[in-house]
C-alpha cells in the first residue's frame, strides 16, 4: 500500500543509525485506501516539522509515528508531537518501544494528540483506544492556525535557495 524510508538518522550512543542505514530520499506522502488518509513518519523524522506540515497540507488526517526513544527525552518529544498536530491540523499518533533493549534505555509513553494539539491519550503500560474523527480535523483546519494559507511556493523557493548553498 505504501513505502516510507526514514529521512533523519541519529548518530549517538545507542542510536548509531548512520552506521547501519542510508537516509531516505523521498518526502512522506499521503496514504489512501484506509478508512481515512494517513501519513507515516519514523521516529526522528517528526523532529523536522516540514514532513508533518507536508502531510497535513496533502490531506492526511492522521500521522503515525512509530519510534524507539529514551524515556528521559519524552517531554521534548511530547512538545514536538503537540506542535506538529496543531500546525498540520492532523492527529499525531506515536507508539514507543515498551522497555529498554540491549543496554539502550528506550521505552516510555505512547501518545495520541488531536488536531487541535490536545493530548487524547498517553500511556506506558496499557492499551489505549482513540477514535479519530474527520470532523475534528475539519474544525481544526477552519480555526486558527489551521485556516492560515500554507504558502507552499514561497517556502519552496526559500528552501531551494538554501538547498543551493547546501554542501
Amino acid at each position: 500500500m505504501a513505502r516510507y524510508e526514514k529521512l533523519h538518522l541519529p548518530d549517538e550512543p545507542g542510536f548509531w543509525e548512520t552506521s547501519h542505514y542510508e537516509p531516505g530520499t523521498k518526502p512522506p506522502r499521503r496514504i489512501d485506501g484506509l478508512a481515512l488518509p494517513i501519513g507515516v513518519q519514523l521516529c526522528s523524522d517528526t523532529n523536522r516539522p516540514e514532513g508533518s506540515h507536508l502531510l497535513g497540507a496533502d490531506g492526511a488526517l492522521a500521522i503515525l509515528i512509530p519510534r524507539a526513544t529514551e524515556e528521559r527525552t519524552y517531554q521534548r518529544w511530547k512538545v514536538v508531537f503537540r506542535a506538529n498536530a496543531l500546525t498540520s491540523c492532523a492527529y499525531v499518533l506515536s507508539v514507543n518501544r515498551p522497555a529498554p533493549e540491549h543496554g539502550v534505555l528506550i521505552g516510555g509513553p505512547s501518545i495520541a494528540v488531536g488536531p487541535s494539539g490536545e493530548v487524547l491519550a498517553e500511556t506506558t503500560d496499557q492499551l489505549s483506544l482513540v477514535t479519530l474523527d474527520s470532523a475534528e480535523v475539519s474544525r481544526a483546519r477552519a480555526a486558527y492556525p489551521g485556516y492560515l494559507p500554507v504558502r507552499a511556493r514561497l517556502y519552496a523557493d526559500a528552501w531551494a535557495e538554501i538547498a543551493g548553498r547546501d554542501a
